[in-house]
C-alpha cells in the first residue's frame, strides 16, 4: 500500500497504522525519531490519531509543532 508523508511516497503494508508510517518516514529520511510522537494531519489539516489505520492513497502531513488550544478546552468537565 502507498502512503505519503510530507509529499514522499512510502510503500507500506497493508494494515498499517499512522504511527507506522511516521516511523518509516523518519528512517526513510535517517533522521531520529522524535521522543514526542509528532502531530500528524490529513490534507484538510484535520489531526489524525496515531492508531489510525491508513489507505491507500492517504496522504499525511508530519508537524512537530503543537496544535493550537482551543479557548474551550478544559472549560467544561
Amino acid at each position: 500500500m502507498n502512503v505519503t508523508v510530507n509529499d514522499i511516497q512510502l510503500e507500506l503494508y497493508e494494515g498499517a497504522r499512522v504511527k507506522d508510517a511516521v516511523f518509516k518516514y523518519y528512517s526513510n529520511q535517517g533522521e531520529a525519531l522524535p521522543k514526542v510522537m509528532p502531530v500528524v494531519v490529513d490534507q484538510s489539516g484535520n489531526i489524525i490519531d496515531k492508531d489510525s489505520r491508513l489507505t491507500e492513497g492517504t496522504v499525511l502531513y508530519i508537524s512537530l509543532k503543537k496544535p493550537k488550544r482551543s479557548f474551550f478546552r478544559g472549560m467544561f468537565p
